[in-house]
């Protein structure tokens, strides 16, 4: 054989665990899409990892042999290139795999359960009233407004009783 059909055959070599390369990162890659455990993820990388080997080994026979045949440097760079271009895209699915770890690490801290808002109740005492008119405006006015409702259902005791009679207008 000569040094064209050798070269042409250790391509055609390496495109064939090219393609067993890419077939592995499509399924992580689908993996990633429906949302897969991140268990079966990292099973899906591992094989990645495993296609990758061979394919980094065939392109540093590749590039050898366009070394001692001392053929076009084009070749080596393109050499160069292929296997600089597979091992970008496994560090991508590395790099993705870690953004779902932290991720998950993320929406599994701790929880704090709080105590239910209670809004501020008027009870007719003139000392708290100071305190509840501050609360009121701050709370319940931001969400509803100057409703006369909204503020009979804060009022209590003698307050509630004060207002009682006066038809929705207690301005």
């Amino acid at each position: 054989m000569g040094v064209q059909e050798d070269l042409d055959t250790l391509k055609r070599e390496r495109a064939t665990i090219k393609g067993k390369f890419t077939r592995k990162v499509t399924l992580y890659k689908e993996g990633v899409n429906r949302g897969d455990n991140l268990s079966v993820l990292k099973a899906n990388y591992e094989e990645v990892l495993e296609a990758f080997e061979p394919l980094e080994s065939k392109n540093e026979v590749l590039i050898n042999f366009i070394c001692d045949n001392n053929l076009d440097d084009t070749l080596e760079q393109e050499a160069q290139q292929y296997i600089l271009d597979s091992e970008r895209v496994k560090n991508a699915l590395r790099a993705e795999i870690g953004k779902i770890e932290n991720d998950q690490k993320a929406t599994n801290k701790p929880q704090v359960k709080l105590r239910k808002f209670e809004p501020p109740k008027f009870e007719g005492n003139l000392r708290d009233y100071p305190t509840f008119k501050e609360d009121y405006k701050n709370l319940v006015t931001s969400m509803y407004g100057t409703d006369p409702y909204a503020l009979k259902m804060y009022l209590g005791g003698e307050a509630l009783q004060a207002v009682k009679g006066s038809e929705g207008d207690y301005d």
